[in-house]
């Protein structure tokens, strides 16, 4: 049983990158236009990126009590 799971695993994964990277490095059908990207689009993981990148730097009071306290408990 475990060796028809891992190979069908095994199978999955192959099929899978071979359809992953048949769309990134494949021809771009002729109807697809390309457009502008909308800024709808792009701000919020930029938002993201921002919050974790002033969460790395600085933690908040109220966020390192729940950080500490949890990993006391726990």
């Amino acid at each position: 049983v475990t060796i028809v799971a891992l190979f069908s695993a095994a199978i999955l994964f192959i099929s899978f990158f071979h359809h992953a990277t048949n769309m990134v490095f494949g021809e771009k059908p002729s109807e697809i236009k390309r457009e502008k990207e909308s800024a709808w689009l792009i701000l919020p993981p930029l938002s993201l990126i921002a919050i974790v990148f002033y969460l790395s730097f600085f933690i908040p009071p109220f966020l390192y009590k729940l950080i500490n306290n949890a990993a006391l408990h726990y």
